[in-house]
């Protein structure tokens, strides 16, 4: 067999494996960590066996970004580190040992030439399997809040990350590609629906933003006068809320008046927003006694019984773990303002790398670009609510989508798509 056919069909079978890889996020056991291990083990085997990229053969704006994502990535292993063993803290590498693996699926996604729609058929068989998931659980085996494989938080911010990705490519090419985009709206209202049934809040301001995104960018491209795409919108969701479960509805509706009832009166009334309220409370007090490298995880727990017999904390946070539900006071708390930069950094360096690809002649880099910069603001939401980094799912989902996007985008320069015809 030629090279090149062999080349070819090896490149069909990876880019169905990662269709199917996919595609299981969600639905299998371990799925978010499943096919970015088996890419980044494929992408070692290259390397291990003395495969090289000419480095003429990547773009120079891909090297620049590929070499500030390596910078971040860097101090995001140190920094943590160092603080953590300045404390005397006990150390799990599990992140760091991601953060390291997990680039070399580009390798693999590069070697073979993988395609951008790859990426986006997998994305849409993920949101429906995912919806799949849920609406068993939900409705036939009676499960308040959908969760597949892991704690609903998670499930349900990953199936907001499946809309917006699929918003962003549906919305540019329903017109050239009507059966295609219908394909994408399958999954959209699917990770929409499946995100609902997950009753995981965090995520829905997200969500909210990428349909009118989606909606203004769709109304934007038949003409219509921004003053009537706002009243279409506005239209659009006065009658969706009909079509949102009752269940997610009155998760709002509790965590509204729980977090009335806190800042009334001090109440952990409910499991979610005044509970995490009174984290984040626990979280600023560490935060004012030590505010450039936190507080050792002893100094926490301290500081927190000492907090909870002088008033300053309700006796009931005793009932929730040590997390402070929130990535940004959580790394401020126990790592002061060094952990807190390089956390932040860890977002805003990805936005701004896709960022620099938005003016792509080609329609198809400018939408992986678009899903680069939103994937980070949308972890930002996440982070409100929940530890990124201290989270496997969040962990594995970001990493290896921000590599993977790039990755693409790389193929694409490589292939000399300059003229933006292909879609």
């Amino acid at each position: 067999m030629p090279v090149k056919s062999r080349s070819n069909v090896s490149g069909s079978v990876l880019s169905f494996a990662l269709i199917l890889g996919l595609g299981a996020t969600l639905a299998v056991p371990h799925g978010v960590a499943i096919w970015p291990v088996i890419f980044s083990l494929l992408g070692l085997m290259m390397l291990i066996g003395r495969y090289r990229i000419d480095k003429n053969r990547i773009a120079v704006e891909i090297r620049e970004a590929r070499g500030l994502l390596a910078i971040t990535a860097g101090l995001a292993i140190l920094v943590p580190l160092c603080v953590d063993f300045s404390h005397g803290n006990s150390v799990s590498f599990d992140p760091y040992i991601t953060l390291l693996l997990l680039p070399a699926l580009s390798i693999v996604v590069f070697r073979t030439r993988v395609q951008a729609e790859v990426f986006f058929y997998g994305v849409a068989l993920a949101a429906v399997s995912a919806f799949a998931q849920a609406s068993f659980e939900v409705f036939f085996q009676d499960i308040q809040r959908a969760r597949g494989y892991m704690n609903p938080i998670p499930f349900g911010d990953v199936c907001v990350l499946f809309a917006l990705t699929l918003i962003v490519r549906a919305t540019s090419v329903w017109r050239e590609r009507p059966v295609y985009a219908s394909v994408l709206l399958i999954g959209i209202i699917c990770a929409t629906y499946g995100s609902l049934l997950s009753g995981s809040k965090g995520g829905w301001l997200a969500l909210l933003a990428g349909i009118v995104i989606g909606l203004w960018r769709l109304l934007e491209s038949l003409k219509v006068p921004p003053t009537f795409r706002i009243i279409t919108i506005l239209i659009f969701f006065t009658m969706g809320q009909f079509l949102v479960p009752d269940s997610a509805k009155q998760r709002v509706v509790s965590g509204f008046h729980g977090a009335i009832t806190w800042f009334r009166t001090g109440e952990i009334s409910e499991g979610s927003v005044a509970a995490r309220l009174e984290l984040w409370s626990w979280g600023l007090l560490a935060i004012k006694k030590s505010p450039v490298t936190g507080l050792s995880r002893e100094e926490l727990l301290k500081l927190r019984v000492e907090a909870v017999a002088d008033g300053r904390l309700n006796p009931k946070i005793f009932s929730y773990p040590t997390t402070k539900d929130n990535e940004f006071i959580n790394q401020a708390a126990t790592r002061g303002i060094l952990g807190l930069i390089v956390s932040v950094a860890t977002f805003v360096v990805p936005f701004w790398v896709f960022r620099r690809f938005r003016q792509h002649p080609s329609q198809c880099v400018r939408d992986l670009s678009l899903v680069g910069q939103l994937l980070p603001i949308a972890f930002i939401e996440f982070g409100l609510s929940v530890s990124i980094w201290g989270t496997s799912t969040f962990r594995f989902v970001y990493i290896a989508w921000v590599v993977l996007l790039l990755a693409m985008i790389a193929v694409h320069f490589s292939e000399g798509d300059q003229t933006g015809v292909r879609r």
